[in-house]
């Protein structure tokens, strides 16, 4: 089983650990795996782009006095793709304690044509499982595959050619929410009023220079990570009222097309959905054409962050589109979590930490 290991060092002079730096390493070493695994270091006659990172959540605090390491391998392989699983990693009490976990999905390209392996007779070498956590990590690995593909079916973008729409249950829902709105309205309680999607919708905007650029040319992925993540923790903390929120990770972040150099790029974060104890962003990055500022943006990535907090207010959308987003992100809240105890656990630990500091 390949794998690669990088080291963050220890920085006890700063108070908060930023995942969107996690996931910047996350995409780097992920490549250098899977190239690793290929058999082609530099990337000769094989070409690896990510597909997407999936389910990845914070599991306990990150302990700034203390180095992390971050591990990933290969956890399974198919003919033109692999699940590569990153696990970041510290030393307490003298044994490993998992912090945040990631999993990646890359795909191998022939790199003359462009095509998947699988379209041009030639596959990912085998996956070796010589470690008896190996084979848990191949079982994880195929539930996740299976989550995947029960995604797929059930999708709601409307740009999919399979596009679903929302259950009668859900709808009920939805019209429960609005009923309530109405009601706060009338009565002018302005408290209970659930807020807008269009009230907590971000944007920024930047151009891509070359020391942003990837072995193949492109963006860095690690790049739209990291300022996806920022922009999103922007909105959840407006949303929260400044109110404390705890990034706890993303459902997924997919990879639709690259980014090149020079490109004028949009950021766009929206609050989605809330349950009162977690929330969820919705990042969507897109290419634009100043030359053509009429034409259609060119969408690049789409990524689901969750956030944790208190008492956080309900959320209600408006548009259709934002009515498919929010059905989205609850049926993730109801598959994946997080729960309201696990996010209360790290609440308080958080609180007793700046109650030692001070």
């Amino acid at each position: 089983m390949s794998r690669r290991t990088s080291e963050l060092p220890s920085r006890p002079e700063i108070r908060s650990f930023r995942l969107g730096k996690f996931y910047e390493v996350v995409d780097a070493l992920t490549a250098d795996v899977s190239y690793r695994h290929c058999g082609d270091i530099h990337g000769v006659d094989t070409t690896l782009v990510t597909a997407g990172h999936y389910h990845s959540r914070k599991l306990q605090r990150t302990s700034l006095a203390e180095d992390l390491t971050v591990r990933s391998y290969v956890t399974s392989v198919g003919t033109s793709s692999m699940e590569v699983r990153t696990d970041a990693i510290q030393q307490v009490d003298g044994g490993e304690t998992l912090v945040n976990v990631c999993h990646t999905v890359m795909v191998a390209l022939d790199k003359d044509s462009g095509k998947p392996f699988g379209k041009v007779g030639r596959s990912i070498p085998d996956l070796l499982l010589d470690a008896e956590d190996d084979h848990g990590r191949l079982e994880l690995a195929n539930q996740h595959n299976k989550i995947r593909r029960r995604r797929a079916v059930e999708i709601m973008q409307l740009r999919s050619p399979i596009s679903h729409p929302p259950t009668q249950e859900e709808f009920d829902e939805l019209h429960r929410l609005h009923q309530d709105r109405r009601a706060a309205l009338d009565c002018g309680d302005e408290a209970s009023l659930p807020l807008r999607v269009e009230d907590y919708t971000f944007r920024s905007s930047t151009v891509i220079f070359p020391e942003s650029r990837n072995v193949h040319g492109k963006l860095f992925g690690g790049f739209v990570m990291e300022e996806s993540e920022k922009l999103a923790q922007y909105t959840a903390r407006f949303f929260a009222g400044g109110r404390p929120v705890v990034p706890l990770g993303i459902d997924e972040a997919l990879f639709h097309q690259p980014i090149a150099i020079g490109d004028c790029v949009t950021f766009t974060a929206r609050l989605i959905q809330s349950t009162g104890f977690a929330c969820r962003v919705l990042v969507m990055v897109e290419t634009r054409d100043p030359a053509d500022p009429s034409r259609v943006p060119q969408r690049s990535n789409r990524l689901m962050f969750v956030y944790g907090g208190s008492d956080l207010p309900q959320v209600i959308p408006e548009t259709y589109s934002e009515i498919l987003m929010h059905v989205d992100a609850q049926r993730r809240q109801r598959v994946e979590g997080p729960s309201q105890e696990y996010v209360e656990s790290i609440l308080a630990e958080l609180k007793s930490i700046e109650k030692e500091s001070t």
